[in-house]
This record gives C-alpha cells, sequence and structure tokens, in this order.
C-alpha cells in the first residue's frame, strides 16, 4: 500500500475519523492525502497543504439545494485531481460531499472503500454501497446496508482520536465531581440552556465540588460561562476542545449528544453517560447510536422534547450514586469496544488488494 485517499467534510462526525486515518497511515509511512469541503476544513487546520485538497464550492449555505448545485463543481475538480494522481484506494467517510469524488473515483477505475460511523448507514453511503468494494462499519448491527451488499461489510470499529485510557488521567480530587458536557462539533442550544441549570440544582443535593468541562456553541459560551460563575462552579467552556479524549478520561460523568464519535470516546472510556441525541439527526441515526450504550444499561437516553433541567439533575445524581457502587459500567463496555479499528481497516486494504 503506497498511497491512499480520504474523502470526507462537513462535520466533526466524518472529519475526526479521517483525521485519526490520516495520522495512522503517516506513522505507517503510507502517503496519504485528505479531499474535504470549506467546512471540513476547519478539522484539517494542522495537515500540511500538500496533503488536502479542499474542493472549492459556490453555494456555502447548508441547504440541501444548495449541497446538490455543488456537486458537479466537486466532481470535476476531484475528477482532474484523481486523474493527475492515482492511489491504491480511496477511502470515504459518509456525508454528501462524498459522492463526487467517490463517483470519480469509480470512473477511473479506482479500489473503493466506505466507512459507516453511524448505527444507521447515511443516505451517501447507501448509494455508495454498489461502487464500494468493501464496507467498513463502526457497529456490529448497522442499520439500512442492503442485503446485497453484506458479503462486503466487514466491522472494524471507530477510529477515534488518540484514546488511550490511562490511569494518570483520571482525576484524584475524591471531594470533587467532574462532569463532561459535549454539545457535538456543532455545539447544542438545547444543552446549553438546560445542562448548567441542572448542574447547579445537583450541587444543592451532594457534598461535594463540581468541575464542569462544557463544549458549546461559540455563541452560548458567555452565557454559560457567567450562569456558572455566578453560582460559584469551576468550570472550563469552550467550543471546541482538541484534547477532548483526555477531558472525558478525567471526568465522573458524560453528558452528550451521540454522535458516533463522542458515543464511542464514551465506550472507550468506560465512564457512566446520559445521552440526548439530536432529534434532526438523518434518520434519528444518533438516537440508534445511543440505543448501543443504553441496552446494556450503561448511558440513559434523554430525548430532546423530554430534557428539562429537573430530571436531568436527577438523572445525573442517579447515575453518580450507580458508578460508586459498581463497577458494572466500566465491565459492560469493555465488552462492546472494538480495538484496533485503524489497523483492522488497513488489513482489510492489503487483503483485498
Amino acid at each position: 500500500m503506497k498511497k491512499i485517499y480520504l474523502v470526507g467534510g462537513g462535520t466533526g462526525g466524518h472529519c475526526l475519523p479521517m483525521l485519526t486515518m490520516y495520522q495512522f497511515f503517516k506513522k505507517k509511512k503510507i502517503k496519504c492525502k485528505i479531499i474535504t469541503d470549506y467546512r471540513g476544513s476547519f478539522f484539517f487546520k494542522t495537515i500540511p497543504e500538500k496533503d488536502k485538497k479542499i474542493l472549492k464550492n459556490i453555494f456555502k449555505s447548508n441547504n440541501r439545494i444548495s449541497q446538490i448545485l455543488n456537486l458537479p463543481l466537486f466532481f470535476f475538480q476531484s475528477f482532474f485531481f484523481l486523474l493527475k494522481s492515482k492511489a491504491d484506494f480511496i477511502l470515504g467517510f459518509g456525508g454528501y460531499m462524498t459522492l463526487a469524488p467517490l463517483n470519480a473515483a469509480e470512473l477511473l477505475n479506482y479500489k473503493i472503500a466506505i466507512h459507516e460511523a453511524n448505527a444507521v448507514m447515511g443516505k451517501a453511503n447507501r448509494s455508495l454501497s454498489n461502487k464500494a468494494n468493501i464496507i467498513f462499519t463502526t457497529f456490529k448491527d448497522t442499520k439500512k446496508i442492503d442485503k446485497k451488499y453484506e458479503t462486503k461489510v466487514s466491522n472494524v470499529g471507530m477510529p477515534i482520536r488518540n484514546f488511550r485510557y490511562e490511569k494518570k488521567n483520571i482525576h484524584k480530587n475524591i471531594n470533587e465531581i467532574r462532569i463532561c458536557v459535549i454539545g457535538g462539533s456543532q455545539g447544542s442550544k438545547s444543552l446549553s440552556d438546560t445542562v448548567p441549570k441542572a448542574i447547579v440544582n445537583l450541587q444543592s443535593k451532594i457534598n461535594k465540588k463540581i468541575f464542569v468541562t462544557h463544549q458549546g456553541r461559540l455563541e452560548d459560551l458567555k452565557k454559560i460561562k457567567n450562569f456558572y460563575n455566578s453560582n460559584y462552579l469551576k468550570c472550563n467552556v469552550s467550543d471546541y476542545f482538541y484534547n477532548m479524549p483526555s477531558l472525558i478520561n478525567m471526568s465522573d460523568i458524560i453528558i452528550s449528544r451521540s454522535g458516533s464519535s463522542t458515543t464511542n470516546e464514551i465506550i472507550f472510556s468506560q465512564k457512566p453517560s446520559i445521552l440526548i441525541p439530536f432529534p434532526y439527526a438523518a434518520d434519528n441515526h444518533q438516537y440508534f447510536n445511543a440505543a448501543s450504550l443504553s441496552k446494556i444499561n450503561c448511558s440513559k437516553i434523554i430525548k430532546n422534547k423530554d430534557l428539562n433541567y429537573v430530571n436531568l439533575s436527577l438523572e445525573i445524581f442517579r447515575l453518580l450514586n450507580f458508578q460508586k457502587k459498581s463497577g458494572y459500567i466500566g465491565s459492560k463496555l469493555s465488552r462492546i469496544k472494538i480495538v484496533n479499528c485503524s489497523e483492522n481497516i488497513l488489513s482489510k486494504l492489503y487483503e483485498y488488494k
């Protein structure tokens, strides 16, 4: 394997596993380039310019019409880029923008693989399944995969950000509870409005201090920080944390949306969680991601429509007490995590070659 192209854009759910795979291939001395769009470029700022192709687009709105109108331009840019420098494999990570590069790759007789991050296969990956030589999945029983393509499927897990479960990352202050709030790569207004009130309400019920790490929308940060500070709670608030795996490791409980990257980082951390799936996610995939943890009693799902600070505060209290009395959650999560995902993907690519 001499060269591979990675394709994906939009949100962290598509881009973070790409970044992990890019770093892995580089360590293996395999030439690797990223193909993404203007939205995805945010996640690849640290990658040298020579290793990425950012597709230019006319329409920067995120609505469906703009996405469709951008595809022809993406296709022609991708076609000439792929024609100029051939790779052994092209690996797509979902999202509408992957349609153009992978269709161009098929015309140029590339070997094609796709990776599905969520528990429900996305529309782009469903439409590319007939072109793919290999279909990688994160979850064992991924929904909406056409039965005629099941022989292509390899359940390899999720490439996640340099995540190592290290005891040195676990905080040792027994008089402090650490709560990590994750709104997803785009933040969450619902969590920004509700979680701080729930945590303040929790503070009155326990005799320990609380430290909050809160990732939220840029426009909500000042309000969130002021609320915590006015209620004498220590906090670390930002719209994006580059060291999120470490912050998860140092937490006692995670409150989060349930995108695939975060869900799998929670699995690896072996920490209790409360998951509030984004209600407008395509095919309700965030609910099914969260269900992979809730069905083994390792997480509590609260639907967005049922979210309020009183019931959230009670669930945090209940989950903290349950975890304190039992190692059940850590034990269960350790059984469902799939290790060595990046190695698994590379091995399958070599096997196909």
